[in-house]
């Protein structure tokens, strides 16, 4: 149509009266034409301007979300990490009130023996007093000048290089005595050895009673020798199906087969030697873990009285 219409404009174009009015028609028709699409162009260019301007909201509202997310991810941080610190805070609280609810029990109770003369070595259950049992060295003993070295509880174990010290009157016992009432005067004896007696006293015992009486006794730079179940060995050896359940618990607890012979404490190398720092010991030196003696893992620990 366009085309047949463009062949008659050329035609007519320069006729006189017809050719003019062709081109002013043709001239109406291009101006029509222009001015609609000025109008679609602007009614465009506002839809485009709404658009952007719809975009812009939504990215102002997605960065305002994304705020508002980072805002609760670090108020929810900071509530989880004011829960960690109370729970911390409520654990050691705890912790500290039940150890101090034992340590306050095992002052009544070790006040509770003095007073009952009850001794911490007597079978559980039993409840018999049982008074301090008077010091007695043994006639056939020349005690003279030579150094001290003293043999605490040795039982049926003497050794001929030492002075045998136990509560019963044994072959090869020099001394009959109580190991926390050894009779020599203080800073006289030059060595202490105890071989499975520790084990059979209480901690509180050890720290409040024996430890002392020993520290006190014993020469400046005085030997304290000492031989324990290595518990920590122990329970690695049944652990490793090394060592039955039966002879794990009667290692652990003592045979109990008479008054003294049940244990009231395990140590490992460690906390032996924790012990004795906490009783005034010093230079301490684990000469042995782990070493077997028949059915028992034991340890040798040694440690010294310091010069003042």
């Amino acid at each position: 149509m366009k085309k047949l219409l463009r062949t008659i404009y050329l035609k007519i174009r320069d006729l006189p009266v017809i050719g003019a009015l062709a081109q002013q028609v043709l001239a109406f028709v291009r101006n029509r034409n222009q001015g609609a699409t000025r109008a679609v162009n602007w009614e465009q260019a506002q839809q485009v301007g709404s658009l952007a301007e719809r975009l812009e909201v939504v990215e102002q509202l997605v960065k305002a979300q994304a705020n508002a997310i980072a805002g609760l991810n670090n108020a929810s941080k900071n509530l989880k990490r004011e829960q960690l610190e109370w729970k911390s805070a409520l654990g050691k609280s705890e912790r500290h009130q039940s150890a101090r609810t034992e340590f306050v029990r095992d002052e009544i109770m070790f006040e509770l023996r003095k007073v009952l003369k009850v001794k911490p070595s007597a079978a559980p259950g039993e409840g018999a007093k049982q008074s301090t049992i008077p010091a007695r060295i043994l006639p056939h003993v020349q005690l003279g000048n030579q150094p001290v070295r003293i043999n605490v509880g040795c039982g049926h174990i003497p050794h001929p290089d030492k002075l045998n010290v136990d509560v019963r009157e044994l072959p090869g016992v020099d001394i009959v005595s109580g190991a926390e009432n050894l009779p020599f005067e203080p800073d006289t004896v030059e060595l202490i050895y105890a071989a499975h007696l520790l084990e059979h006293f209480p901690r509180r015992y050890l720290l409040d009673v024996l430890l002392p009486h020993w520290h006190s006794i014993l020469k400046s730079d005085g030997t304290l020798q000492l031989v324990v179940p290595d518990s920590q060995a122990m329970l690695a050896s049944y652990q490793r199906g090394e060592m039955s359940f039966d002879t794990f618990a009667e290692v652990t607890f003592g045979k109990q087969d008479y008054d003294g012979d049940f244990h009231y404490a395990m140590y490992s190398p460690d906390t032996l030697s924790q012990l004795l720092r906490e009783a005034g010991f010093g230079h301490l030196e684990v000469l042995a873990a782990d070493r077997v003696n028949g059915d028992c893992r034991e340890m040798e620990v040694t440690a010294r009285k310091l010069g003042a």
